[in-house]
């Protein structure tokens, strides 16, 4: 990355690298990119998950024998994931 600092849409400087490295103490996240853009009022994260903490996130919802990928697309899935990264963000 070019630049770590970011000023978005609204004049908010946002330390991209600082969000990383914070979203990453979470046991779900396995990998982690923040994009930021100067036109948009907010910070948008590719996650790359943990499989096993995937795996147990699907347990706990009674989803069982699925593949990573489909548990990628579960839409049960990806609101519990979407939950713990809030939560995460939020300490």
């Amino acid at each position: 990355r070019k630049k770590d600092l970011v000023k978005l849409q609204l004049g908010e400087y946002v330390s991209l690298g600082k969000v990383e490295a914070e979203l990453k103490t979470c046991p779900l996240v396995e990998n982690i990119c923040v994009y930021g853009d100067a036109h948009k009022s907010y910070t948008v994260a590719l996650v790359v998950p943990n499989p096993r903490h995937l795996e147990e996130i699907a347990a706990n919802l009674g989803i069982n024998n699925a593949s990573l990928e489909e548990l990628c697309e579960n839409p049960q899935i990806e609101k519990a994931v979407l939950q713990e990264l809030i939560e995460q963000s939020k300490k």
